[in-house]
């Protein structure tokens, strides 16, 4: 976002996209978390009495790089970035993005579901990687 960038998740333009973004993917990893049976506030890293989605947190931590990305690509193209219907809409079309999983292409939204259900597997075997979707 540039060497004056600073994060500020209450501040208005880029940062509300990106909250945008993120709470994006947040609720489609703790959908299909929550459709596997796993409960998405026992988190591994995050841990907050508070926060309902600490699993959901650790598992979107790897996809905010896609939000950035496409935030900063949105930010290039106009000199005043705001929250639009527009914005929104590209926002949410990485969810329909094809993706790599495994040696599959399909939706990222489908993908997370699949990922979901390794981690659920993953659980109950040690020697077991995670796959992460990949970017076509």
């Amino acid at each position: 976002m540039g060497n004056s960038f600073r994060r500020d998740s209450a501040a208005e333009g880029v940062n509300s996209i990106l909250n945008y973004g993120y709470s994006i993917m947040r609720a489609m990893i703790a959908r299909a978390l929550v459709g596997t049976g796993l409960h998405p506030s026992i988190g591994l890293h995050h841990k907050n009495q508070y926060n309902g989605l600490c699993l959901a947190d650790d598992v979107m931590e790897p996809f905010r790089p896609w939000v950035d990305s496409l935030v900063h690509e949105m930010g290039s193209s106009v000199d005043d970035i705001k929250i639009t219907r527009d914005a929104k809409n590209r926002i949410l079309g990485l969810l329909s993005e094809q993706v790599r999983y495994g040696n599959e292409k399909m939706p990222l939204m489908v993908a997370a579901h699949y990922l979901a259900a390794q981690i659920k597997h993953a659980l109950t075997d040690s020697s077991m990687m995670l796959t992460y979707p990949r970017r076509c």
